[in-house]
């Protein structure tokens, strides 16, 4: 099994979870917050271009993910995923700031 599919795992339980909680999936934003509450982490939105961002437009600060408030909830939803990735995988210390982002990008 490869890190992909051991990261689709988690990611898979992750949601099992939070939709036995109630939180509706179609709601992005509020859906991946509710995920981030439910690993420890607080979500806040700040002004894009903020100093704490480091450049960045999130990032994962302890038990704390800070995105900017640009684009729609989608986008900013897949901002906090992206960060939440990081934090459940274990490869927070060697992130790195993406200053663009393009959401129609395949991975």
């Amino acid at each position: 099994m490869d890190a992909i599919e051991l990261a689709r795992q988690r990611a898979a339980e992750l949601h099992h979870v939070v939709v036995q909680h109630g939180h509706d999936p179609w709601l992005a934003y509020e859906f991946v917050v509710a995920e981030a509450e439910e690993c420890g982490y607080v979500v806040e939105g700040t002004v894009p271009g903020a100093e704490m961002l480091d450049g960045g437009r999130a990032k994962l600060l302890k038990d704390l993910i800070l995105h900017e408030l640009k684009g729609t909830l989608f986008e900013q939803a897949l901002l906090v995923a992206h960060e939440l990735g990081h934090a459940l995988l274990g490869d927070a210390e060697d992130a790195t700031h993406a200053k663009e982002v393009d959401f129609a990008r395949s991975a």
